[in-house]
């Protein structure tokens, strides 16, 4: 079986943030998860992801001077910061009750005696999911200005972009004096010890590097610079940028969250967030202390994420089971990508109140007969179980990760497979999951092994933050044409369909994911010329410059390049409306996003597990936060010489009113200058908008002119 990954994608702001249910709803869970109290006790199991492998070894601890980095749960967190640091030690304040650190062992054993510490964790990396294909979706298909031409371009507003593969000098970074819009870097990167690294304002000449070009991609898509000759500019192309070169721990990404809040906040700013990372295992639902930590600062206004789903569509990478007896037995079967790591969770989800409902014991398959392991077939170092109780949302999981080795030494058999046995009573109910990047569930004809699946596996991370807006990609081209001129056509599926990639949901919180869908596949995009895998003269769709200053652009594909047009129309939202709410956005997305034969279930009222509430349209969003501010009352004046938005849809031209006006002259001529239609409209307010149909216009070109008390503007219309 074929591993199929691509790079995954996320968005928040605001002051000192009170964590919703910080606290550990089980007291009688141990303060300390496994890893940390493994370091304590001078043996801590390292996972590590390098090059798309997972690694686990044994560390041993030589001196309670080594450190850790963790993430503490505490009942007044400034506080303990405060006092860590008059130790000298690193620790960063990010919310009421939570904190990241670095601290030696000794000092985190002392912590056991603190009554005003709940919890010690050691941060979770996530990974990003990208798997080298070429693919692509063009911010032109949804911004070109044949279609939608605004004046809203993310002035005023901040886009955090937290991600691996920068380059930060990119002519789409620049602006029209070849200034950087890069206001901020905050270095995350695998070579620092990332909790002492402090925004900077100094712009790095190269790339950050990380592999790949994917963050710069992924930027120019949400907010690249118009520039000469190039048509693949972002959706807001003024935004300032604030860049994070990070390597996916889930602290260094609180941190991150934090940095960008207080800068936005600092400048008075809206601010939207990417993320373009995540994982397959987890619980689903929002309930980990990093989701809950935080949906706290989205919840409090002023900041938004933007999530990728994932692209794990097609993956067996699920599993569900509700037993309909008392203690009845099913059985998970597991694959192997490549002979490396079985690697999974499995979370008992009809049960949250700090038991173990779910006896779960680890076996292998000799096709599909289950037998045990001897009690010293799993004591490999790298194997790594564990039978728990979370101290958040009080339900039992189970964690596994066996090396195939240990599989492969159980038996002289072929055809071998791990798996778990599972028994539970009526109604017990659970939900599995294996890491996309190294197993599956098999599906093999039998009543007693619960078939694997693609359900539920919106990504963990990102996505699964309870307000972050995940978001699916649908194919709006698969194809592209070269600077040869020679055309390419990928493997995404029918255009206008969903990308057969993009992962599915639901998932178990109540939150709707995925909210929308944006085209995301064969996008056309900013490359990092530093990347060593960049092909400079096959896979180019535009380049700017010229000799070794010259920029690439070129096709990517995946939720990752369809977050960030989510992403960039948001900016644009805000800045027409920088009051917006979390719950109006909801809304905008419910309203306003296009239903056709291809979305499925996707409506106002009930979002499609593969669509959301459909795709996402852009142009009726920013008519929807226009509306918002003038029901408000607070409706200032739009500063900028083009009074109106215009739109041009198959049937129509579409002119939106950017502000209040008094009245409205619009006009409509042919080359000639014969006047064909004349329309006077009186005391329009911000988003009303006029339909100009020309259903019964003859083919060929036409003039509209829009005169209003703010400004004149032209538009050209070709009706074919």
């Amino acid at each position: 079986m074929m591993r199929k990954s691509l790079l995954t994608g996320f968005f928040a702001i605001v002051s000192s943030v009170a964590l919703n249910a910080q606290l550990p709803l089980d007291y009688n869970q141990p303060k300390f998860d496994r890893s940390v109290e493994n370091f304590i006790n001078k043996g801590e199991k390292v996972v590590s992801h390098v090059d798309g492998k997972v690694r686990l070894s044994v560390k041993k601890v030589e001196s309670t001077d080594e450190t850790m980095n963790v993430t503490i749960n505490a009942a007044n967190a400034e506080r303990l910061v405060k006092q860590l640091t008059r130790k000298g030690y690193t620790a960063l304040l990010i919310s009421e009750n939570v904190l990241v650190a670095e601290l030696p062992a000794g000092e985190l054993k002392s912590l056991a005696d603190n009554k005003e510490v709940f919890y010690v964790k050691k941060p979770r990396q996530f990974y990003p999911n990208m798997k080298v294909t070429r693919n692509a979706t063009s911010a032109d298909l949804v911004h070109k200005g044949q279609d939608l031409e605004t004046p809203f371009d993310g002035t005023g507003v901040v886009i955090g972009v937290i991600d691996q593969g920068f380059q930060y000098k990119h002519a789409a970074f620049l602006d029209e004096d070849g200034v950087s819009r890069i206001v901020r870097v905050l270095n995350h990167s695998a070579s620092t010890n990332y909790l002492r690294q402090q925004p900077s304002t100094s712009i790095p000449n190269r790339d950050d590097g990380f592999a790949g070009s994917h963050a710069t991609h992924v930027t120019n898509i949400a907010a690249g610079s118009k520039l000469d000759g190039v048509d693949f500019y972002g959706i807001a192309p003024k935004a300032d940028l604030y860049i994070v070169p990070s390597n996916f721990y889930d602290d260094a990404i609180q941190a991150a969250v934090k940095y960008i809040k207080d800068f936005a906040v600092a400048e008075g700013k809206p601010c939207v967030i990417n993320m373009s990372f995540g994982a397959t295992v987890g619980p689903h639902d929002g309930t980990t202390l990093y989701d809950r930590t935080i949906d706290g600062y989205i919840q409090s206004g002023g900041v938004f994420v933007a999530a990728a789903m994932g692209n794990e569509r097609g993956e067996k990478i699920h599993a569900t089971h509700t037993f309909t007896a008392d203690n009845q037995t099913r059985y998970l079967k597991v694959s192997s990508f490549d002979n490396d790591y079985y690697l999974g969770e499995v979370w008992c989800t009809s049960v949250a109140n700090g038991t173990k409902p779910l006896t779960i014991t680890p076996v292998y398959f000799s096709g599909n007969t289950p037998h045990e392991f001897s009690s010293s077939q799993l004591s490999t170092v790298e194997t790594y179980n564990e039978d728990g109780v979370d101290a958040y949302n009080r339900k039992q999981y189970y964690y596994f990760q066996v090396p195939y080795s240990a599989v492969s030494s159980a038996s002289t058999s072929s055809n071998l497979f791990f798996g778990l046995k599972i028994t539970g009573n009526t109604g017990d109910t659970f939900h599995a999951w294996t890491s996309n990047n190294y197993s599956a569930f098999e599906a093999p004809s039998s009543t007693t092994i619960v078939k694997g699946d693609d359900k539920y596996i919106v990504g963990e991370g990102a996505a699964s933050i309870p307000s972050a807006f995940a978001v699916a990609s649908y194919n709006a081209t698969n194809s592209y044409t070269n600077t040869k001129g020679e055309s390419y056509r990928y493997s995404v599926g029918n255009v206008n369909e969903i990308a057969n990639y993009s992962s599915r949901g639901p998932w178990l919180g109540s939150q709707p994911k995925p909210i929308v869908a944006a085209p995301g596949s064969v996008i056309l995009s900013a490359k990092d010329r530093y990347d060593s895998g960049l092909d400079k003269t096959t896979h180019v769709a535009a380049t700017y410059g010229s000799g070794s200053n010259t920029d690439y652009y070129g096709p990517m594909s995946g939720t990752s390049m369809a977050t960030p047009v989510v992403t960039g129309s948001i900016a644009l939202w805000l800045q027409a409306n920088p009051d917006l709410t979390y719950d109006q956005i909801v809304e905008i997305f419910k309203e306003t996003s296009t239903r056709d034969s291809k979305t499925g279930t996707a409506s106002a009222t009930e979002n499609d597990p593969d669509w959301g509430f459909g795709k996402l349209n852009v142009y009726k969003g920013l008519q929807k936060a226009l509306q918002y501010r003038t029901n408000s009352g607070n409706e200032p004046a739009f500063n900028s010489d083009s009074p109106v938005s215009t739109y041009i849809d198959d049937d129509a031209l579409r002119v939106l009113f950017n502000n209040g006006e008094s009245f409205a002259n619009i006009r409509v001529y042919t080359p000639s200058g014969k006047l064909v239609e004349s329309r006077s409209l009186n005391n329009l307010q911000a988003g009303n908008e006029e339909v100009l149909s020309y259903y019964n216009f003859e083919p060929g070109i036409y003039v509209v002119n829009i005169q209003t008390t703010r400004g004149n503007v032209t538009r050209k219309i070709l009706v074919k």
